[in-house]
Formats: structure tokens, sequence, C-alpha cells
């Protein structure tokens, strides 16, 4: 019986492999009938069906999605009027939307979906856009490739608002404003997004220049930082050992954003009271995993360096020193990173 077994796992891979090859075969047939046209700069019905058939098996295959648009711009969209390129965009976009589907993070189909909306931003529908985003990310709220894709369809609403809005930069505040707050629900959905935060990170940088009424917090940028502050802390709180937390509190303190325009003073009280929450949560990490949690322990040295460089405490370089021995002692994988951090103390 065994033995049978084995001789059916020997036919099943020589079928298999038999078919794979055939599919092969055909697949290098297509790609280089497609890349002779592209040679020849032969751009007809032909070569986009070409296109069409490779890309439905590799959507990878970006040099094909380069022929793809020249058959576009030198064939499908000669003669025609805007109208009716917005129709072939249309439906090339039912075309990139089927293959987003199955592939939903391939760079090279994202591409070719901004190229066809950017092709005639004026009719493009951006609100369906921001619609199609949402189905992405119920699938996968931390899918980088459509926070990328959604900051562009904003900012292409926004080039619409510019020009057609007579007060544009009120419209533009308005929605940046949505968009932050629209960071804080899918945070608080799930605080594992990088994204998320990212996004957060840049809309805060443009409410402070420009915010709508509605939004007086980001009048200072000391009322944000204490805002921002809460919400990592109940983030860090939430899951320690979330590295997208520890990487926005790291922003938030040594990014440069908020340093240059808080007095010295409050930005030093702010980083004494986030020592001491780090700390804690240290302590309680430690207590309840019988094990330190490394990201407590970096991100401590992190603001203590920051603290010692407004106050030049010696007790601060002590403590400092301390806890880079302790980090090479727990990842000695990164002690040459933890020693360079001491020197430039």
């Amino acid at each position: 019986m065994v033995c049978l077994d084995g001789l059916l796992s020997i036919f099943q891979f020589c079928a298999k492999r038999e078919k794979d090859a055939l599919k092969i075969k055909n697949f290098n047939n297509l790609k280089n009938a497609a890349l002779n046209r592209q040679f020849n700069e032969t751009y007809d019905q032909t070569t986009l069906d070409l296109t069409t058939k490779i890309l439905d098996i590799s959507p990878e295959f970006f040099t094909i999605w380069n022929l793809r648009r020249d058959v576009f711009v030198n064939f499908v969209f000669k003669g025609r009027s805007d109208q009716e390129i917005h129709k072939v965009i249309t439906e090339e976009l039912r075309f990139v939307l089927a293959t987003m589907k199955r592939f939903p993070k391939c760079y090279w189909v994202w591409n070719h979906r901004i190229w066809l909306l950017k092709y005639n931003p004026a009719l493009t529908d951006w609100d369906f856009e921001l619609g199609l985003i949402e189905m992405f990310f119920a699938a996968d709220p931390r899918n980088f490739h459509a926070w990328q894709y959604r900051r562009i369809v904003l900012e292409g609403k926004m080039d619409l608002i510019r020009n057609e809005e007579e007060q544009p930069a009120k419209a533009i505040a308005k929605l940046n404003y949505r968009e932050f707050q629209y960071t804080t629900k899918m945070i608080n959905k799930n605080i594992s997004n990088y994204s998320a935060w990212h996004n957060r990170s840049k809309l805060i940088e443009k409410l402070s220049e420009s915010h709508p009424e509605e939004a007086q917090e980001f009048s200072s940028k000391y009322e944000i930082l204490v805002s921002e502050i809460k919400l990592v802390q109940t983030a860090a709180f939430t899951d320690p050992a979330d590295s997208s937390v520890w990487t926005y509190m790291r922003w938030l303190y040594t990014g440069g954003f908020f340093t240059t325009d808080i007095e010295a003073e409050s930005f030093i009280r702010l980083l004494e009271e986030q020592v001491a929450g780090v700390k804690e949560l240290a302590e309680i990490e430690k207590d309840e995993n019988g094990e330190e949690n490394l990201w407590c322990l970096k991100t401590l040295s992190l603001l203590l360096k920051e603290l010692f460089l407004r106050t030049k405490e010696d007790y601060l370089r002590e403590e400092i020193n301390d806890l880079t021995k302790r980090l090479i002692e727990l990842d000695p994988m990164r002690a040459e990173r933890y020693k360079d951090f001491q020197r430039n103390i």
C-alpha cells in the first residue's frame, strides 16, 4: 500500500511537472511576442491583448505594465475626446481592480491605477476611490500600499479643491482634519497599524500650519504634544510589545517637530513625566512576564538622552550607561549599535 501511494505521488508529480512546463512555454511565447512588439514600437489591439494575457498570469511583470501604458497613449487614446478617453479609463480601472483583489500588495498594479487616475484628474471620481480603499482596509487595515494610495487620492481631491473652491485653504484644512480623525479611528481599531501612525505624524505637521476652527488644539504645539502623549501612553500600556507605538513615541520626542517651538522647561517636564511612565511600564512588564521589555528599555535610553542633552545632569549619564550595559546583555546582536549610541552622548 505504501508503495502504491508512492507511485501515485510520482505520477501526480510528473503530471504536474508536465502541466507546469506547458504553462511556462505558453507564458514565454506570450512574453517574447509582447517584448518583440515593444522593441518595434508596435502599438495596436494585438499588443494590448497580449499585455492583458500576461498580466493576468503575472502582474509583477512591470515592463508589461509600461508597454500597456504606451499602447494606451499611442493607440487607444489617439484621436479620442476627453469623455471617450474617460470611458476607456473607467473600463481599465475595472480590469485593474480585479487584479488588485487577487494581488493586493503588488506595487505595479497600484502604480498603474494611480497613472490612470492622474491621466485626466478633473474627470476622476476621487470619492469613489476613497470608498474603494475602505474595501481593502476591511481585508487588511495595515496594507501600506492602500495607505500610500489613500494619500495620493486625497492629494488629487485637494488639487480639485484648489481649482474649484473660492476658499481652498479652509476646505483643505477640513479635509486634513477629517483624515486626522480617521487615523484615530483606525488606531483605536488596531494600535499595531504603522501606516496609520505614520499618516498621523504627517497630518499633525500640516494641521499645525493650517487647521479648521473646530480644531483649536492645533493652535499650540504644546497642546498637540500633550494630547498625543496621552494617546501613545494608552497604546503602550495596552500592548507594550507593539513596536509601532514605541516608534511613534520616539518621533514625538526626537523627531524635531515639537522640540523647536515648545518652551524648554515645558518640554523637559514632559520628558521627565514620560521617563517615569516608561519606567513604571518596564517594572510591570518585568513583574508580569518575568523578563524585561526591550522596547521599554530602548525607548527609555532615548528619552534619558534627550533629557541629558537639555539638563546636563551627571546622574542621567550614569543611568544611560547602566541601561546601555543592560541592553547589551539582553540583546547582544545589537551590541555595537548600543555602544555607538552611548558614545554619542
